[in-house]
């Protein structure tokens, strides 16, 4: 008899979305800089798709220059994949799109679809 392990061994978790992961790779205004930005926030993201970071403590963790992240973030909010939230002197808090990727319970990702939906109106 083989025993199976009952306990996953990672305990924080991001799901992707293929399609959506496959119109990231194909949008030539994604490079390296967005990549690695976006990796970074998902690696952060908190329940609810939410993180928040300054761009100045960004760039110390992954040794990126302020100008480039905030480049990259322009990027990535043009495209869609996230949206900053708060007020200016704050640290903002950033939203991965829902239709991209979320973390949590998978019963909440149309709530969460759906509240994204709302604020873009």
């Amino acid at each position: 008899m083989i025993g199976i392990r009952s306990r996953i061994k990672f305990k924080n978790w991001v799901m992707l979305y293929q399609l959506a992961s496959e119109d990231l790779a194909k949008d030539k205004r994604i490079g390296g800089a967005e990549y690695r930005v976006l990796h970074f926030l998902l690696s952060r993201m908190g329940y609810e798709g939410s993180v928040q970071i300054s761009q100045r403590d960004i760039g110390e963790v992954i040794d990126m220059k302020q100008p480039s992240i905030a480049r990259a973030m322009k990027v990535l909010m043009e495209v869609g994949v996230i949206r900053s939230e708060g007020k200016p002197g704050q640290t903002a808090t950033h939203m991965l799109n829902p239709y991209y990727g979320s973390r949590g319970k998978a019963s909440n990702v149309v709530k969460m679809q759906r509240a994204w939906d709302g604020a873009e109106s």
